[in-house]
């Protein structure tokens, strides 16, 4: 667990081939992260207000175990969410707080929460650039999005 950790200068480059790492709780650390795509055994992963970008989880990921991932207050992209979607065994997915890089809009981001095969919880509370909800997967047991 890393939080609030602002003179981090970086984390290890290999971390993804801590293939036993079950859970990983990263808060607030400012700097770049390495690639997380080879952590199999991963079934927690937290990235709250973190510098998040497209290469820390790739499309041909080996994240099978990956069950809950939190996401909040930061600005999401596009490239980010469609390599979330493909995460096969997600379950809960927070994005609580999130906005869009580049003016979008998270509703339009948001339609492929489709491709997750069994999601349970998506929480999108205090997302201000989200103006309706897409349509969601039959799966879906909790929906919170208030404020």
């Amino acid at each position: 667990m890393l939080d609030g950790c602002s003179k981090l200068g970086k984390l290890p480059e290999d971390l993804e081939r801590m293939s036993c790492l079950e859970n990983l709780y990263l808060r607030s650390v400012s700097c770049q992260l390495p690639s997380l795509s080879g952590l199999s055994h991963l079934s927690i992963l937290f990235l709250d207000e973190c510098n998040l970008i497209p290469r820390v989880i790739k499309r041909d990921n080996r994240l099978n175990a990956l069950e809950e991932l939190r996401m909040r207050n930061y600005n999401l992209n596009e490239g980010v969410l469609n390599k979330i979607f493909h995460l096969c065994s997600l379950k809960v997915l927070d994005l609580s707080g999130c906005n869009t890089e580049e003016g979008g809009i998270l509703t339009d981001m948001l339609v492929g929460i489709s491709q997750l095969s069994n999601p349970r919880a998506l929480g999108l509370n205090h997302c201000k650039k989200l103006s309706q909800i897409p349509k969601l997967p039959s799966s879906l047991r909790l929906l919170d999005a208030h404020s």
